[in-house]
C-alpha cells in the first residue's frame, strides 16, 4: 500500500502535515511523508513527518488495528510496482490467534518484497520473506475495502515467531518497553497478550526517546 503527498498550497500546509502525520503512522515503521510548499515555480521540502516509534511491542500493539499470529499458506499472487525491483506480494495465512482486532479463517496478507543481484527476493527493512508453512505475528492495519492486512515495514509488522504454546522472550525478538511487566510471561501467547494489555502511544519522532 503506497499513499503519496499531494502537492500543498501555503495555507493547508500545517492542516496537511498534521494530516499527513497520521496516515504515515499506518504505513509502516520505515516510513514517512514529505510535505512542499509551492512558491511559484520552486518546491521546497518545509517538513518530513515520519512514523511514530515503533521500536516497542507495546507502541507497535497501539498502533496497530489488528495483531494475530498466523502460518503462511502460500502465494496468492504477486506483481511489480511502479518501483524498480519492487514486488508487491499477497499471502494467504491462516490465522491461529487474533491477539487485537478480529481476524480470523484465512486471510491476505500484503507485503512488499525486493529483487537483489542475484535474482532472489529480499523483505524491506532487513525483514524475511514470509515462507509458507512458518508461523509469524502479523501488526498493522486491514484495508476495509479490499480486506487485505497491512503489517508494518521492515522487521516490526512480520515477525517470525514459534507456536502460540511455545516459549517466547527476548533471546527470541521480543521488544518490550517494561521487561518488568513479562515475568510471569512463559509463551507466545503469555506474551503478545501481554503486549495488548499494556500497549500504550510511543512518542512522536521529534520527541525525546524516539526512534531516528
Amino acid at each position: 500500500m503506497r499513499i503519496a503527498p499531494p502537492a500543498l498550497p501555503d495555507r493547508s500546509v500545517t492542516a496537511a502535515a498534521t494530516a499527513l502525520a497520521a496516515v504515515a503512522a499506518v504505513v509502516g515503521a520505515t516510513a514517512y511523508t514529505v510535505v512542499t510548499l509551492t512558491t511559484g515555480d520552486e518546491r521546497v521540502v518545509v517538513d518530513s513527518i515520519m512514523a511514530q516509534d515503533l521500536s516497542r511491542d507495546e507502541y507497535l500493539a497501539n498502533a496497530s488495528r489488528d495483531v494475530f499470529h498466523g502460518t503462511v499458506v502460500g502465494l496468492k499472487s504477486q506483481a511489480g510496482t511502479d518501483q524498480p525491483g519492487e514486488r508487491e506480494q499477497l499471502w494467504r495465512v491462516r490465522v491461529n490467534r487474533a491477539f487485537k482486532g478480529d481476524a480470523s479463517g484465512t486471510v491476505i496478507v500484503d507485503t512488499v518484497a525486493y529483487t537483489a543481484g542475484d535474482g532472489s527476493l529480499t523483505a524491506e527493512g532487513g525483514a524475511v520473506v514470509p515462507e509458507p508453512g512458518r508461523m509469524y505475528v502479523f501488526s498493522g492495519i486491514q484495508e476495509g475495502s479490499t480486506r487485505v492486512y497491512h503489517p508494518y515495514g521492515g522487521t516490526v509488522g512480520t515477525r517470525p515467531s514459534p507456536g502460540l504454546d511455545e516459549p517466547f522472550g527476548l533471546a527470541d525478538g521480543a521488544r518490550p518497553l517494561h521487561p518488568e511487566r513479562f515475568r510471569g510471561a512463559r509463551t507466545v501467547t503469555d506474551y503478545w497478550t501481554t503486549v495488548i494489555r499494556n500497549e500504550t502511544e510511543g512518542p512522536a519522532p521529534d520527541r525525546p526517546g524516539a526512534a531516528p
